[in-house]
């Protein structure tokens, strides 16, 4: 399992994973997004220092992505989505360890590492008490 940088030619499946059904589920804006919206989206993300938007692959093929949000020196964001056809096998607690090493490689090491998930998201909640996370505030 490899990380790559996403890239404007990713933008349809990225629309793809965002607005399935499981994710807008999950997410904190809780509605589809239009594909205008999420180029412009994507656009700003490519070209925003501060965060790093990654592609998740296994032998060619795409199996979800991983985004770091750093904010500063001290606090980094991480957060995730699965693709749907490839739910339910455990790939949630890899790419959270594949995101955290990224995070310790490119400056980010002695940051806080955190992630706000849904109480109701159980798979993703399991996942990142895997990866050693600690629960601070249920919403």
């Amino acid at each position: 399992m490899i990380a790559r940088p996403a890239r404007l030619a990713d933008s349809a499946w990225l629309l793809r994973l965002r607005n399935d059904p499981a994710t807008v589920a999950a997410s904190r804006v809780q509605r589809a997004v239009s594909p205008i919206d999420h180029e412009h989206w994507l656009r700003m993300a490519l070209n925003n220092p501060a965060r790093a938007l990654m592609i998740v692959t296994r032998r060619g093929r795409r199996l979800g992505t991983y985004r770091l949000d750093g904010f500063g020196s001290t606090v980094v964001e991480v957060s995730l989505t699965v693709a749907p056809e490839w739910r339910g096998r455990g790939l949630a607690r890899q790419i959270i360890a594949l995101a955290l090493r990224h995070a310790r490689r490119h400056g980010y090491a002695g940051a806080a590492v955190c992630a706000q998930v849904r109480a109701e998201n159980t798979p993703s909640l399991i996942a990142f008490l895997h990866n050693r996370f600690v629960p601070h505030a249920i919403l």
